[in-house]
């Protein structure tokens, strides 16, 4: 706490992260491994507004490393290409909040963050001269929170729903300095989720 209506805070946590393996692909350019890891930085300050409101907000930093996104790049045979590189994004959040002695009711948002991945791709033989330094995007969600809390003398009740905008990741595109390298183009087209 700064004061009695002021208080700030940061954290340091690791909002997605992602291994997936595939024993045996057979299509070309799907995935054989894939490993993404973020870290996300979020000082925030909050302030409150009367008895009963208060508002909060910050800023988002995400730091995201591919740590490796190999796939078949010629269908039934060994030949793979493995993807690895690093970037970083920034985005916001705010919250809103009201609260009295037995009844609490809050919102958060936290925005999309557009990482641009600097990296490079390795192309095992014969096929090694496709290798090259790439270029990609990786679109992390928005996400919606919203909760309710009744607090009695001996019990809380409590429920909220949390929406992440997956629907923000329609593609996976790969641009490759090699003019040798074709580029990559994976259709995503996820959709959005509630968590309840």
């Amino acid at each position: 706490k700064i004061n009695d209506r002021i208080a700030w805070g940061v954290g340091l946590n690791n909002p997605f992260g992602l291994v997936s393996e595939w024993d045996s692909p057979r299509i070309p350019r799907y995935s054989q491994r894939s490993e993404l890891t973020t870290y996300l930085l979020n000082p925030n300050i909050a302030v409150k507004l009367g008895n009963y409101w208060s508002v909060a907000f910050g800023a988002d930093y995400i730091a995201t490393q591919v740590n490796e996104f190999s796939f078949v790049a010629v269908p039934n045979t060994s030949i793979t290409a493995n993807l690895t590189g690093e970037g970083d994004a920034w985005g916001y959040n705010f919250a809103l909040q009201f609260k009295n002695k037995y009844f609490s009711i809050a919102g958060q948002y936290r925005s999309e963050l557009n990482n641009r991945i600097d990296g490079k791709i390795t192309v095992s033989q014969p096929l090694s001269f496709l290798s090259s330094p790439a270029t990609t995007y990786v679109d992390l969600p928005g996400q919606t929170m919203l909760g309710m809390a009744w607090t009695g003398k001996r019990v809380d009740v409590e429920v909220g729903a949390y929406y992440t905008q997956w629907n923000y990741f329609k593609s996976l595109d790969v641009t490759f300095t090699n003019p040798a390298t074709p580029p990559v183009n994976l259709t995503e087209n996820w959709e959005g989720t509630w968590s309840w």
